[in-house]
């Protein structure tokens, strides 16, 4: 089912995807150029930022989200579902089907969704409050770098996905730095509101998502074992991976848009 906005002028469903209504061209979401969005609800911000963003035809959106930013998340996708495609072979080979027979892009579609959430969040966040976080010093960017990676190294071995090296790159050095401030809840140091109001709105945001995920994984194993019964037993079975997948998504979402912010270079 299409999803549709309601004009609030008229009364007129638009698609989703509309900016203005198709019938009488009233504004569907917030004027984001707007000077002063503070008196604004941040969740219409959210919904104006997130609809925007997820809009390719639309030239604005250019403004709302780094091509940098954009390029870690593709490439994320892409390291996240090598996996995902591995695994699920070896289930179709098991259940007799045909091995190369995947479509993954109601999965993918769906991870990169959740990733959009979070970093929207964070710039509503940011247009709600009309402020952003300083610039870390360059020394204290590399002290969380590196303290992550030597963890991820102990913890891990040489199986761990980054090194030292890697921080040459600048955009394996973002996501890097967003990987580090969501561990421990380092991005908590930078919410530009009350830490409490934060973790609520991620917590419903995460909830919705998460929702959301499972039914599109639900019907990926339907479409495996050809029964919807097997297909929610084992999401059921798995249902806390899934659910850290959806919420290391959101918060690494958050911390890659809060990452521009610290490290805007």
């Amino acid at each position: 089912m299409n999803k549709t906005k309601i004009c609030n002028k008229c009364g007129h469903s638009s698609k989703i995807t509309s900016r203005y209504c198709e019938k009488c061209g009233n504004p569907l979401f917030i004027e984001l150029g707007s000077s002063n969005l503070r008196e604004e609800k941040l969740i219409d911000i959210f919904n104006s930022l997130y609809n925007l963003i997820c809009d390719k035809s639309n030239p604005e959106r250019k403004k709302y989200i780094s091509s940098l930013s954009e390029k870690i998340i593709f490439d994320r996708n892409k390291r996240i579902f090598r996996v995902y495609e591995n695994n699920i072979s070896i289930l179709k080979s098991m259940s007799g089907s045909n091995p190369f027979d995947l479509n993954l892009s109601p999965l993918i579609q769906s991870t990169s969704s959740n990733v959009l959430s979070g970093y929207t969040f964070r710039s509503a966040e940011e247009f709600h409050t009309g402020k952003k976080s300083d610039n870390l010093d360059i020394k204290e960017i590399e002290k969380i770098i590196i303290e992550y990676l030597e963890e991820g190294k102990k913890a891990i071995g040489d199986e761990f996905l980054w090194c030292k090296s890697d921080v040459n790159s600048p955009l394996i050095k973002r996501e890097i730095l967003s990987a580090a401030l969501w561990r421990d809840n380092k991005y908590l140091s930078f919410t530009l509101l009350d830490e409490e109001n934060i973790k609520s709105w991620l917590a419903n945001i995460i909830n919705g998502n998460f929702k959301r995920h499972k039914k599109t994984i639900e019907r990926l194993y339907n479409n495996i074992y050809g029964s919807s019964l097997v297909a929610k037993n084992l999401v059921s079975n798995n249902q806390e991976k899934y659910g850290n997948d959806v919420i290391e998504d959101v918060i690494f979402g958050y911390c890659l848009r809060l990452s521009e912010s610290l490290m805007p270079y």
